[in-house]
């Protein structure tokens, strides 16, 4: 009638997510942590494969309980115990989610610590309702949240902690 019931729509676009968190290592150790083509990424260390893809910078991840989705990597930005950032895209695609930008921003501290800064963008599939963007939105955060915390586990209590942690909330 006057479209009091009419779904809102999201507006199109990419939805950006930041964060940083305090780890009690070295950049160097968190670039390693990071790095695709490092024996110690964490990822590798946590048991998942870390296979090499088509070209230079370019890996695929699967994951242990998701053996069926392919995750495709390829490095964007890399400059050594500073920044790195990849693209990622699940085949098959995981709900909405198109793909992301990831990018990890390393600030080293006067005691050895340092702050890691993660910046997401993420492209979600078109035509959704606010409220959709809103649950998927609600998700992304919580997952890059739990990255960032698995990070800071796995680089200060080891792949083991990290492997079996159980993040479930957020600070």
């Amino acid at each position: 009638m006057f479209g009091w019931f009419k779904k809102k729509m999201a507006p199109e676009g990419p939805v950006e997510f930041s964060l940083d968190m305090e780890i009690g290592r070295p950049a160097e150790d968190i670039f390693r942590l990071l790095d695709w083509s490092d024996d110690m990424n964490a990822k590798r260390g946590e048991g998942q494969q870390v296979l090499p893809g088509a070209g230079a910078g370019q890996w695929r991840l699967i994951m242990q309980g998701m053996e069926d989705v392919t995750f495709h990597l390829n490095v964007t930005q890399e400059e050594r115990d500073r920044l790195y950032g990849y693209t990622c895209q699940a085949d098959p695609m995981i709900g909405r989610l198109v793909s992301s930008h990831e990018v990890f921003r390393i600030e080293p501290l006067p005691d050895g610590a340092c702050r890691v800064y993660l910046n997401v963008s993420a492209q979600f599939i078109e035509g959704m309702t606010e409220k959709e963007v809103a649950g998927e939105t609600a998700m992304m955060s919580l997952g890059c949240h739990s990255s960032l915390a698995r990070l800071k586990i796995h680089a200060e209590h080891g792949p083991d902690a990290a492997r079996d942690a159980q993040i479930v909330a957020m600070d």
